[in-house]
């Protein structure tokens, strides 16, 4: 529906059970025509009505707490309006594709990180379709020891581009959990979900 395409004009293949599920959206592995293996992330359909009615609720609460209960020395209702800010900036698929490309283009000549292509053409606010990268998550050290990688290693490039973000580029992966790194088999490391980034200097 978001792409205004049939499904099958795009893709050879799609499964239809997700690879990963999280609270916005979830992830299903695919291959585009020309045999491209795609990860294709989809929003949970009506998220949006949802989360705005949510957050109009907690913002109605958030004002009767700070006019009601005196101790209260926060402004609650700037803090769910940053909150709501945030979490819209995550639903935008565009903004994590823009933020996707932005990363590679920063990192491009560091040989020992990874990033995911975009298919801009096949991404929309409610979809995202990247290069489909084969990797094990940071949590598997077993695993990680079979690929006859180093963890502490792994360890190291990820500190030393947390740095580079910070220090160097003012432009942050605000989500490295686990989940969003995978070691790949030549050492590197990649970064995955662009959703969360944030601007320092």
């Amino acid at each position: 529906e978001d792409l205004g395409k049939d499904i099958l004009e795009i893709f050879e293949e799609i499964d239809e059970n997700p690879i990963s599920a999280a609270s916005l959206g979830q992830v299903h592995k695919g291959l585009l025509k020309g045999n491209k293996q795609v990860a294709v992330k989809v929003q949970r359909p009506g998220l949006r009505e949802q989360i705005t009615l949510d957050l109009y609720i907690v913002r109605n609460i958030a004002k009767w707490l700070n006019n009601n209960i005196k101790f209260i020395r926060s402004d609650l209702v700037a803090l769910i309006d940053e909150l709501g800010t945030r979490v819209f900036e995550e639903m935008d698929y565009l903004n994590e594709a823009k933020n996707c490309i932005r990363f590679k283009e920063l990192h491009s000549h560091n040989t020992k990180i990874a990033v995911p292509k975009v298919y801009k053409e096949f991404t929309s606010r409610r979809v995202l379709v990247m290069e489909w990268i084969n990797g094990t998550k940071l949590t598997n050290l077993e695993q990680i020891k079979k690929m006859g990688l180093d963890s502490n290693e792994l360890i190291a490039i990820g500190v030393n581009c947390s740095l580079q973000q910070l220090l160097e580029h003012g432009f942050f992966h605000a989500d490295p959990h686990p989940g969003n790194l995978l070691a790949l088999n030549d050492g590197r490391l990649c970064y995955l979900d662009f959703g969360m980034m944030s601007e320092v200097s």
